[in-house]
């Protein structure tokens, strides 16, 4: 049975008024799909933070996973290889020192794509993830996630962070 290979990213949840953090990465072996062997390397790089911006307390504010301030993650690894897409423990708050602002994520607020436009881009629950296969000539596939934040009317202003964990996991088949 083929070792499973996982990749975790952590993207920077952000929220009000702040600037987009390091970018990381993780280049990790991975199995060939089926076989036993070593069959390459997977690279996960976090591109864009997810920035909600300017939050008005009492009002809701979503970003869509369509969207230029919504998180992006570039995924290279074996060409039509199928993968797991996992976020793990996906915040239920912003923080700020011991301020929370709560934050959901709808089931229509990720979208994976072969390529890096959204254009033919599929949605899917991030709350439960979803098996994909990569981009079978080039094993490429970028992921998208949106989300809504709730400030209710006594929200501290201040700037609201949190990490989201996106798993890319290498199936066997």
């Amino acid at each position: 049975m083929p070792r499973r290979t996982a990749a975790r990213i952590f993207l920077l949840l952000l929220g009000v008024l702040l600037l987009a953090g390091e970018t990381a990465q993780a280049d990790l072996p991975s199995r060939a799909p089926g076989s036993n062997k070593a069959g390459g390397i997977m690279r996960v790089r976090p591109r864009r933070d997810l920035r909600f911006g300017t939050v008005i307390a009492g009002i809701p504010t979503s970003i869509p996973w369509s969207s230029s301030s919504a998180g992006r993650w570039f995924i290279q690894g074996l060409p039509g290889a199928e993968v797991t897409l996992d976020f793990v423990n996906l915040p239920s708050y912003l923080q700020n020192g011991s301020r929370q602002l709560p934050i959901s994520f709808a089931v229509d607020d990720a979208a994976y794509a072969f390529g890096p436009h959204s254009g033919n881009a599929t949605t899917f629950d991030p709350n439960t993830g979803t098996t994909v296969r990569l981009n079978p000539r080039n094993g490429h596939l970028t992921v998208w996630i949106g989300g809504t934040v709730s400030p209710p009317q006594t929200q501290q202003p201040g700037d609201y962070i949190a990490d989201i964990t996106l798993e890319v996991v290498y199936t066997g088949n």
